[in-house]
């Protein structure tokens, strides 16, 4: 987490990277309380930017306001879970509200 002290308001940054498929959904509802625990620390009246790499699909269908419709795909498990999250917070997916080329919208795929 990095606090960085700007006017009118501080900024907070988290950065989080979750694990791939292979891991267990014990240990991803783990790091979602976790978010949940910092998120009630930090006092309403900052910034707060949540980036990292959640390993989930979104999907492409802007069906809140917390998803664009240029996500990639369907929706997986994961993908519903952070949606579900950003709902909650009043977070969005800020990549799924602007488009771009296909090639740049991941950086690995599985086989």
């Amino acid at each position: 987490m990095v606090r960085i002290k700007t006017a009118p308001v501080n900024s907070i940054t988290i950065q989080v990277y979750f694990p791939t498929s292979n891991s267990d959904e014990e240990e991803i509802e783990q790091i979602y309380n976790i978010l949940e625990e910092l998120i009630e620390c930090i006092h309403h009246k900052n910034n707060l930017i949540i980036m990292g790499n959640f390993n989930a699909v979104v999907g492409n269908v802007a069906d809140s306001d917390a998803v664009g419709k240029y996500g990639l795909e369907t929706r997986n498990e994961r993908g519903s879970r952070l949606v579900n999250f950003c709902k909650q917070n009043s977070f969005v997916i800020t990549n799924t509200f602007f488009e771009v080329p296909l090639r740049r919208s991941y950086t690995w795929t599985a086989q």
